[in-house]
């Protein structure tokens, strides 16, 4: 008992007067992993691709707040409406996911290529509004309709 007594006390880094003794490298470790957390947390909803992400996940939800947030219109536009119905058909042909294959960027507005199982490659125009990127479902509509969808 006093053996696993004395390797718990060096695996935890406790003294002989029984107090937590803070290892430099320790403590270093742990803000390191804290700020790496933090950071993807920020950004976890930030970029082209994310607004992409979340207007699927809003389809998919039937959420038109999130709609709002993400999308250049309101989720009851006619443009919105029809982007809406095009994911829902090309999410129920593919599966639950597409990939984004390429993407042509301006400091200003995101043109992706991206594919879902089982369909031509689609068109996703994003653009950059004052705070975040959000997707235009006008300019994307004009691009599947290009694409002969």
């Amino acid at each position: 008992m006093q053996k696993r007594w004395e390797f718990v006390k060096v695996l935890y880094g406790y003294d002989s007067a029984m107090r937590f003794r803070r290892d430099p490298s320790l403590v270093a470790a742990v803000v390191l992993a804290a700020v790496t957390l933090s950071v993807f947390g920020v950004f976890q909803n930030y970029g082209p691709e994310s607004a992409v992400r979340r207007f699927h996940h809003a389809v998919a939800t039937k959420d038109d707040a999130e709609i709002n947030q993400v999308s250049t219109q309101g989720a009851d536009s006619s443009a919105v409406q029809d982007l809406k119905r095009f994911v829902t058909r090309a999410l129920a042909t593919g599966g639950s996911g597409y990939r984004i294959l390429t993407s042509e960027r301006t400091d200003t507005q995101v043109v992706m290529l991206a594919r879902y199982e089982g369909l031509p490659p689609i068109v996703w125009v994003v653009v950059k509004t004052r705070d975040r990127w959000r997707v235009d479902p006008y300019l994307t509509l004009q691009g599947l309709r290009r694409l002969g969808y």
